[in-house]
């Protein structure tokens, strides 16, 4: 299914063949008890059993399948399921009703959930940690489309996102190890990480991202490999390393600290419009096609340790000295 061809920083695939939704349908060879789908009869109470359609049993348990796959009826009543663990939740486009709100959240853990909408928000936790791995296909348009992570704990170990029409936030109860950034040929992805997103264990989260997606956040991140996309700190979000490729862009706007070192291949980091007194890049290696620009208005950039420069350039304010090693 995944064609590498080369490996990022923190071993993420540079290139991956691409992908449909229908590598990760549900159930494919019987590992769940019992899909479900909702069908929402009678109003949107997932503990009703006239509202799911389902071979054998009334309403989901331990171990089922639940997808949503049909009719326009808003799922908003008895959301919070955080004792019923599921192998697979799938959200498709012909289901074109809202899940969840910004207060009341669908709660189910899951191990695998596929996002593949046109119409409707959708807004997920699980109310406990758990291992789960989320694919978004598709949203919505708007802001935001769907909301990972709003009420309760919600760990994700991989987030991948290939299309948005509008925006994925993954809010600040979500604890996420890797967030990948991958849009399909002609698509886009949006996505918006709030303050106090970390991985499961309290490490920083790690961000990959490719042409045509961008990515604002207001958390600090680990390793962030930006291959031709564009990554935007806000507030008091710092990188740990910041690797830039493929023409790729980070707009470092706010007071965090790059800590351990920003390499810059081909594609820019820039201060140019971060308002904050200081900012410190902790090391800095540019090749040939990298630019550094620490032009600010306060001009008050420091790059403590080396500037280890191999061509490309560096932009800096008027009687600004900058010593490369």
């Amino acid at each position: 299914m995944t064609r590498v061809t080369s490996v990022g920083p923190f071993g993420l695939p540079r290139k991956k063949a691409p992908l449909s939704p229908d590598a990760f349908t549900p159930n494919p060879k019987g590992r769940g008890k019992v899909t479900f789908r909702w069908s929402g009869d009678v109003d949107g109470d997932v503990t009703d059993g006239d509202n799911w359609d389902s071979s054998a049993g009334t309403i989901p348990v331990n171990g089922d399948c639940v997808i949503f796959n049909q009719g326009s009826v808003d799922v908003d009543e008895n959301l919070s399921q955080t004792t019923v663990p599921l192998i697979f939740m799938g959200f498709h486009p012909a289901y074109t009703g809202n899940v969840g709100t910004s207060s009341t959240s669908l709660a189910y853990p899951c191990k695998r959930v596929s996002i593949h909408k046109r119409t409707g928000s959708v807004y997920l936790d699980t109310g406990d940690a758990t291992d789960c791995n989320v694919y978004v296909w598709d949203t919505a348009a708007g802001n935001p489309a769907v909301t990972l992570g709003t009420i309760s704990n919600l760990h994700i170990t991989n987030l991948y996102v290939f299309a948005t029409r509008g925006t994925l936030v993954v809010d600040s109860k979500a604890k996420v190890d890797n967030i990948f950034v991958l849009p399909r040929p002609g698509r886009s992805c949006d996505v918006s990480i709030d303050t106090s997103v970390t991985a499961d264990d309290a490490s920083a989260t790690n961000l990959r991202v490719n042409p045509r997606g961008k990515v604002v956040t207001q958390s600090s991140l680990g390793t962030v490999d930006i291959h031709g996309g564009i990554v935007e700190t806000t507030g008091t979000a710092g990188i740990d390393d910041l690797y830039i490729d493929s023409d790729g862009v980070c707009l470092h706007r706010s007071s965090g600290t790059i800590d351990t070192r920003v390499t810059l291949y081909a594609g820019g980091l820039t201060l140019k419009d971060n308002e904050n007194d200081a900012i410190t890049i902790d090391d800095a290696t540019i090749y040939p096609r990298g630019i550094l620009n620490i032009e600010t208005d306060q001009n008050t950039a420091v790059i403590t340790n080396n500037i280890t420069f191999y061509g490309g350039r560096i932009i800096a304010g008027q009687g600004r000295t900058v010593t490369p090693a």
